[in-house]
């Protein structure tokens, strides 16, 4: 069944699922990507049916992806129907997929298998995007239903008892900025260069290499603009201009600590009592995956830049040898034909 005849209604930038006009469809994401893209998202679908043995409807316009409102409905069913335990292994299983992705996205290779493993761990990471928004509203009814059964005066300090957090992105992303802007302040003569430039504040920075290290660390490893799409470039500019415009900032910044009140697990043991341990369990998933859902969108930008750099590097080699018009091309051609010519990366 196709829609290339349908009209359809876009909320430009809210990377959510949008209703087709004919409320069959949905598309994710709700803005178009480039084919290559397109082909990996479809692969990360295809990784999600054997994750939960069903069956997605897809289809492509404009540029978009199209799932079936009914086949997602019944993936949305099963994770809706996931027990605890299944919850933990799958929030296990995300963490390892996604630091695979962002591993291999350094390390791989271009010729060779290179592409092809970086591919497989890509679609492996984002099936777990695709769902991760059901996902956290079903941890979300574990959890209220185990706190329903404790003393309201517990309802926020319980979820300071969540073990083995990891750290948000986005505070190691303004710490290292509020880190950077203080490094600038030491040397006068480069903040006075990045003060008094006009247009040509990128070479500026570079002219010191500790700063544009600095520069290039926040630009590849967090995301500053708010769009997974790959053919955007790296927010080079966005960072510089970022900083320069924060040289007068005297904020110094310091990450929040959350530290558990004396006490507070023996009272909470001593009102959950035999739920103790499932208590704390769902506590710490719904932390956890609260946590990687934030994160996630780093984790992705940061190893689609690590990609995109590699891409580039290939799409270059194209271009020289007449088999790519321009480096952009790269992204249009789809997964199969990258994989061609990266097998050929580097030949006559």
């Amino acid at each position: 069944m196709g829609i290339t005849s349908c009209a359809v209604d876009v909320a430009p930038g809210s990377g959510l699922f949008v209703e087709h006009k004919n409320d069959t469809w949905i598309a994710k994401p709700d803005r178009p990507f480039g084919k290559l893209q397109r082909d990996l998202y479809e692969g990360a679908f295809r990784v999600d049916e054997k994750m939960f043995g069903c069956t997605i409807d897809i289809e492509t316009m404009n540029d978009r992806l199209y799932v079936s409102k009914s086949s997602w409905q019944r993936l949305v069913d099963l994770v809706d129907g996931l027990s605890l335990e299944n919850m933990e292994s799958l929030v296990g299983q995300r963490k390892s997929d996604v630091e695979s992705f962002m591993r291999c996205a350094k390390d791989a290779k271009i010729g060779g298998v290179g592409f092809g493993e970086l591919f497989a761990k890509y679609e492996s990471a984002v099936a777990h995007f695709h769902f991760r928004w059901n996902f956290s509203k079903a941890v979300d009814r574990l959890l209220e239903a185990e706190i329903a059964r404790l003393p309201a005066q517990y309802e926020f300090d319980v979820m300071l008892l969540a073990k083995d957090a990891p750290p948000l992105e986005t505070l190691r992303s303004s710490e290292y900025f509020h880190q950077t802007l203080q490094a600038i302040a030491e040397h006068p003569d480069t903040q006075n260069a990045i003060a008094s430039s006009n247009g040509t504040l990128i070479e500026v920075m570079k002219e010191s290499s500790w700063l544009w290290e600095r520069v290039a660390y926040l630009a590849e490893n967090f995301m500053k603009v708010h769009n997974e799409d790959i053919r955007l470039p790296i927010p080079y500019s966005f960072v510089a201009n970022e900083l320069r415009n924060h040289l007068v900032d005297s904020y110094r910044f310091s990450v929040p600590i959350n530290a558990v009140p004396e006490g507070l697990a023996e009272e909470i043991r001593l009102h959950a009592g035999d739920r103790y341990d499932q208590l704390i369990r769902t506590v710490t998933l719904a932390a956890m995956q609260g946590i990687l859902k934030e994160n996630e969108h780093h984790y992705q930008i940061r190893g689609q830049n690590a990609m995109k750099i590699k891409l580039e590097e290939l799409a270059d080699d194209c271009v020289a040898r007449g088999m790519l018009g321009d480096r952009m091309d790269i992204y249009e051609v789809g997964k199969q034909r990258v994989l061609d010519l990266a097998a050929d990366f580097g030949g006559e």
